[in-house]
């Protein structure tokens, strides 16, 4: 059997490039394992307070790595961060950073599983892949940060939301 998967990556693309970067993940299944949302603020859980604090960790890991806004809701996680290039750091490319961040997160989510009494998940805690844009310029990077702090607001609108069409 033949299976075909889109590309998620902007084909030639070299991910090492500095610059800024929009990028969303989501759970496996869409399903809400970290928290829920009410008048317009994601209520984190202890998972989604791990989630977090995982994503907030990411420069100590990479230094080249830079964050900006994000904001984790039920089922995922938009942010945007900035690759730097400078003599002194190594390269890295996006998605080893988002690798790196869904092993953490599962390893974690695991053991929370198992010690904390989370919510189980079905073979993955996170979808196959992520969505990312590059920022070319000011405007993408402001209206990518506009959507991102908006999102808890528009929840029930959302195209994650478990009720979504």
């Amino acid at each position: 059997m033949d299976v075909r998967r889109d590309r998620l990556r902007w084909r030639g693309y070299d991910y090492t490039t500095p610059g800024s970067y929009y990028v969303t993940l989501c759970t496996q299944g869409r399903r809400c394992l970290f928290g829920h949302v009410a008048e317009g603020l994601l209520h984190a859980n202890d998972a989604g307070r791990m989630v977090t604090s995982v994503w907030e960790s990411i420069p100590q890991t990479f230094e080249s790595v830079r964050l900006a806004e994000f904001v984790l809701m039920p089922n995922h996680l938009h942010g945007l961060l900035t690759l730097r290039r400078e003599e002194a750091l190594p390269r890295v490319k996006l998605g080893t950073v988002i690798q790196w961040f869904k092993y953490r997160t599962t390893l974690e989510y695991g053991r929370g599983v198992r010690t904390r009494g989370w919510q189980r998940f079905e073979r993955h805690l996170w979808q196959r892949g992520f969505h990312d844009r590059v920022l070319r310029d000011e405007a993408e990077r402001a209206h990518a940060s506009g959507y991102i702090l908006r999102n808890p607001r528009q929840w029930r609108e959302d195209r994650y939301h478990p009720d979504a069409p």
